[in-house]
């Protein structure tokens, strides 16, 4: 969920977007945006932080499915919290920025 509300900021910031919740989505039938987050966590023998997330869009009510991966390694000094935390969290925004810049087109 907290994936989910980087990405959703991210997006509403960069695109001037509105992001609607689930739960919203009666109330427009726009772009729809969804995906899995494939892989969160931290690679000890490559010593990075990795975020992978499969999106999917269907920006045509429902017409055509345009489907990519978004992958982010940073670099973990040390595996320990306050390192591994902040990898993680700079794994994290540069894949919500990469997903943006795909939404935006």
């Amino acid at each position: 969920r907290l994936f989910q509300r980087v990405v959703s900021e991210t997006v509403a910031a960069r695109t001037g977007r509105v992001v609607l919740d689930v739960r919203q989505l009666a109330l427009d039938q726009g772009a729809q945006v969804t995906g899995a987050l494939s892989a969160f966590g931290i690679d000890a023998d490559a010593g990075q932080a990795v975020v992978i997330y499969d999106a999917a869009m269907t920006p045509d009510h429902g017409r055509t499915v345009r489907t990519r991966r978004f992958e982010a390694r940073v670099p973990v000094s040390e595996i320990k919290p306050a390192s591994v935390g902040r990898a993680l969290n700079a794994a994290t925004n540069k894949v919500a920025e990469d997903v943006a810049g795909w939404i935006a087109g």
